[in-house]
């Protein structure tokens, strides 16, 4: 009796494992990688410490990737995998005048996310930095809804009393759905 169990056991088990590579193989994934620029901005004057620059990003789903129009429920992930930042208005600008650099998202219906981080930023810091994009962030809670905030922190070394500073963010996200 106990022969002819262990061979059920055996049998069940394979089959369970069977079974889940089937259902794996029919829903298979896509990815795809895309580019956007995002422009944030904020008045001055700017204090010593952390100061914050922002853009409502309006999603647009339709339009994400080449392949079809994409609906929230295809979304599997979103992932930041680049970011880099350049100040707009002055090309003699450098980032040497910052300790650390760092983006989040946050929506009405989804608490506050860090995405990318520089800290320290490099004493060589030039015109364009960049930021260490978060390998555990998903970003598809956010792009599922109609719009969601960008925030980038810059943490100022000293006061600033410029009247307003943009910067530019080249944010590729690699997608994955079905």
């Amino acid at each position: 009796m106990f022969s002819i169990k262990k061979p059920l056991r055996i049998s069940a088990f394979s089959s369970l494992l069977i079974g889940i590579t089937a259902l794996q193989s029919c829903s298979t994934s896509k990815s795809e990688q895309i580019s956007t620029n995002i422009t944030v901005s904020s008045e001055g004057p700017y204090f010593s410490g952390s100061n914050s620059f922002f853009s409502e990003y309006s999603v647009d789903l339709t339009s994400l990737i080449s392949e079809k129009p994409l609906a929230a429920d295809d979304i599997k992930s979103i992932k930041l995998s680049k970011a880099s930042v350049q100040h707009i208005e002055n090309s003699d600008f450098d980032f040497n005048q910052f300790n650390s650099a760092s983006l989040q998202v946050v929506s009405d219906n989804a608490p506050m996310t860090s995405i990318a981080i520089l800290n320290p930023i490099p004493e060589n810091a030039t015109t364009t930095i960049q930021i260490n994009a978060s390998k555990e962030a998903d970003l598809a809670e956010y792009f599922k809804e109609s719009s969601f905030t960008y925030l980038f922190d810059l943490d100022f070394k000293e006061d600033d009393y410029s009247d307003a500073m943009s910067f530019s963010l080249d944010l590729e996200f690699i997608i994955e759905y079905n």
